[in-house]
C-alpha cells in the first residue's frame, strides 16, 4: 500500500504509475493490484500506459528478470476519507 498511519504517507489518496519502458525491453516487472479477489489484476504493459488506483489498495511489481523497467510514479493526497 502507498499510504500509512503517520507522516506524509497518511495523506496519499491516489497512486499513479506511468509506464516508460516498452514491454519488449524487459521481462517480469508486472504491476499487480488486488481488487478484493483472491488473485491480483495485472496492469497493461504498454509504453505510455497510465494506471490510477486508490493508494490503500494492495499492489506489487513482480521481479524484473531481464532488462530494465522504467516508470514514473506520482501520489495525490488530501484530507481524511469521509
Amino acid at each position: 500500500m502507498d499510504n500509512g498511519s503517520s507522516g506524509h504517507m497518511k495523506f496519499r489518496k491516489i497512486s499513479v504509475t506511468v509506464q516508460l519502458s516498452s514491454p519488449d525491453e524487459y521481462d517480469g516487472g508486472d504491476l499487480q493490484i488486488w481488487g478484493g479477489g483472491q488473485y491480483p489484476n495485472t496492469a497493461p504493459r504498454g509504453k505510455g500506459n497510465v494506471v490510477i488506483f486508490p493508494s490503500f489498495m494492495m499492489h506489487r511489481v513482480t521481479p524484473v528478470t531481464r532488462g530494465t523497467r522504467k516508470s514514473f510514479v506520482l501520489w495525490l493526497g488530501g484530507g481524511h476519507y469521509r
